[in-house]
């Protein structure tokens, strides 16, 4: 039995309720609703096929995902500004730079242990205010990305990535702040060594 005859079923028993409740009797109705399923989207392999979401346009510029195979950190920067899209990078110099020292201060290699993903594939215009309709047509890419590498943990950088993940595929999710974030404001350091203390006990069983 299909969808479109399950709710069709279920009408009837909704109505025949209702008879039964008000009368006892089962009253003859002449016609019952055209019942139309909306099935989810076929998402594309490869992300610059993707027509999802009004940023598609320039996602022949999509963001890379940096490293290969089984890795025991996943990144999710956030979404890229179509500079950095377009030189194929996920940070700037100095900003490569700080996650790198972050990483190494709890015993993980940026090259060799992480791999990195955006929250979105194609360029955004402000990356602080990324469109949550892309980020949903996003999602289903980063679970499939998770499926596939098997990540220990995850750690989102920038609060605006923070507001959509919470525990994925059974993945232990982390927001910290973004590097970019933390060389404005060097505050934020204190924040993101409590959290890479948190990345480091599961990552390392410890």
């Amino acid at each position: 039995m299909n969808q479109n005859q399950i709710f069709t079923e279920y009408w009837k028993v909704l109505n025949d309720i209702e008879d039964y409740m008000d009368d006892r009797f089962r009253r003859d109705r002449s016609s019952i609703p055209q019942f139309k399923v909306t099935m989810k989207k076929i998402i594309p392999t490869d992300p610059a096929q993707c027509t999802a979401c009004s940023l598609h346009e320039h996602n022949s510029l999509r963001a890379p995902v940096v490293g290969e195979g089984e890795k025991r950190l996943l990144i999710i920067n956030r979404g890229l500004p179509k500079i950095l899209a377009e030189k194929n990078e996920h940070f700037t110099i100095p900003e490569e730079d700080s996650i790198t020292k972050w990483l190494e201060a709890i015993g993980l290699s940026f090259k060799e242990d992480c791999l990195t993903a955006p929250l979105l594939f194609c360029p955004v215009k402000d990356p602080l205010h990324p469109p949550v309709e892309s980020v949903h047509s996003c999602f289903p890419y980063i679970e499939r990305l998770i499926e596939q590498t098997k990540p220990k943990a995850i750690l989102v950088l920038g609060q605006e990535g923070g507001e959509f993940f919470s525990h994925i595929n059974s993945s232990p999710v982390f927001t910290a702040p973004h590097p970019s974030d933390v060389l404005i404001d060097p505050s934020l350091k204190r924040p993101v060594w409590e959290i890479l203390k948190k990345v480091k006990g599961v990552v390392f069983g410890v």
